[in-house]
């Protein structure tokens, strides 16, 4: 909590900031008690309770994104549906190839980090209309 310690005067009112950073998937609880010595014994201490949860995504891309791509993409394109237009699902992330010629191969590699306990079985499979020009190189 910021800040920890200092005067509110007469009048006037105090932001604080309380940051939530959990190590663990959880549901957390912590009750904050304001020490106000300064207030008649019979004043009701102020107590206020935090509630947060933490998630764990299943799992991580590490890669490089092209935050300009979508902006610059033709609204004609197909989208994440298969459907012309601009890609809608605020999920997706864009890694960009580009490609020095024609019948040159070019590669994109990412690591995906899985930061659960458990094992995950992955396919890839393409969207919208496949192109015979991508494909994955590894195997399921």
């Amino acid at each position: 909590v910021e800040p920890a310690e200092g005067v509110i005067t007469a009048k006037t009112e105090q932001v604080f900031t309380v940051r939530f950073a959990p190590e663990e998937v959880d549901d957390f609880v912590y009750i904050l008690e304001a020490n106000m010595p300064s207030l008649p014994a019979e004043a009701e201490r102020l107590k206020l309770q935090l509630r947060g949860r933490s998630l764990r995504p299943v799992c991580h891309f590490e890669l490089v994104e092209a935050p300009d791509y979508l902006a610059k993409r033709s609204p004609h394109m197909k989208n994440e549906r298969g459907q012309p237009g601009p890609i809608e699902a605020s999920s997706v992330r864009v890694a960009e190839l580009q490609s020095k010629g024609t019948r040159v191969r070019n590669t994109k590699r990412f690591h995906v980090v899985n930061p659960t306990s458990s094992s995950y079985e992955f396919t890839w499979e393409p969207l919208g209309d496949p192109n015979p020009a991508w494909r994955s190189a590894t195997p399921k």
